[in-house]
């Protein structure tokens, strides 16, 4: 692997600086047409809205599980030691993208958890429509889903810095209520070519990677920085989602020492 300077080491304490929050992007959610990739109603009036069956598919699973010969695995309490810290912060540099996946019991308490850490460190997250649906279903109905959040430009300390207010946030919820903790550990591994191929099917772009950003000017509007969630299984986003139309339109020259991180979120049960 080629290997390139990396960022200063990670303080020691929490960050927990106050940084202005931009809201995610939420449009009405039309109703998705029944076919051969969205199977019939789970519910009168829901099953359309959600796009999908209850649950994740094996068949679906594009993003396969990581090779945990050549993943590094941590568990989630090692964010809070700084040797560790400090070695992950070193690994981190010597990739040009990484994967990283967190095992969850419920991707959906997960996933509100990692939208809060990208909040406080001004990224705003823009999520699918489909997505929309079945978080706002699932206060319904017993469904499952596996989503993926595409973060394009981020310094590894930032990274660091994110995944460690996401695991503060989920220990005092387990604090609140025995049980409620999703994260155990994470698995981090190099961002490969098949990856990149499976995100740009994802975003409907017809290539095996993304093009670089576009020299136009983003919306005013948009928040410096964006990343975008998806689900990826049992349901896919539409193709050319407003969403998704956004994020692309609005994608920034990635600052020097940041990398792109596709962020799995897997439900294990």
């Amino acid at each position: 692997m080629g290997t390139r300077a990396g960022g200063a080491p990670a303080k020691d304490k929490a960050d927990t600086e106050h940084v202005k929050r931009e809201d995610p992007e939420e449009l009405p959610v039309p109703p998705v047409a029944v076919g051969p990739n969205h199977p019939p109603d789970l519910q009168p009036g829901i099953g359309a809205e959600i796009g999908s069956p209850a649950d994740p598919l094996d068949k679906l699973e594009v993003f396969n599980p990581a090779d945990l010969k050549l993943a590094r695995i941590l568990k989630i309490g090692d964010l809070e030691q700084r040797p560790k810290r400090e070695e992950l912060l070193k690994e981190l540099a010597k990739e040009n993208g990484w994967r990283i996946e967190a095992p969850c019991r419920d991707s959906f308490k997960a996933f509100d958890r990692l939208q809060g850490a990208l909040k406080a460190h001004g990224i705003g997250l823009v999520i699918d429509q489909i997505a929309q649906a079945r978080i706002k279903a699932r206060s319904k109905i017993r469904i499952r889903t596996h989503f993926v959040l595409y973060i394009e430009d981020v310094t590894p300390d930032e990274l660091i810095k994110i995944l460690r207010r996401a695991a503060l946030d989920d220990k005092k919820a387990e604090a609140k209520r025995k049980g409620d903790a999703q994260f155990e550990a994470l698995v981090v591994n190099a961002m490969t070519g098949g990856d990149r191929a499976e995100l740009c099917k994802l975003l409907g772009v017809r290539a095996k990677q993304l093009p670089a950003p576009s020299a136009r000017r983003p919306d005013a509007k948009t928040p410096e920085r964006l990343a975008l969630a998806m689900p990826y299984n049992p349901v896919r986003p539409l193709p050319n989602s407003p969403e998704i139309k956004r994020f692309l339109d609005n994608r920034k020259p990635r600052r020097p020492g940041t990398v792109p991180v596709l962020l799995v979120l897997r439900e294990t049960n």
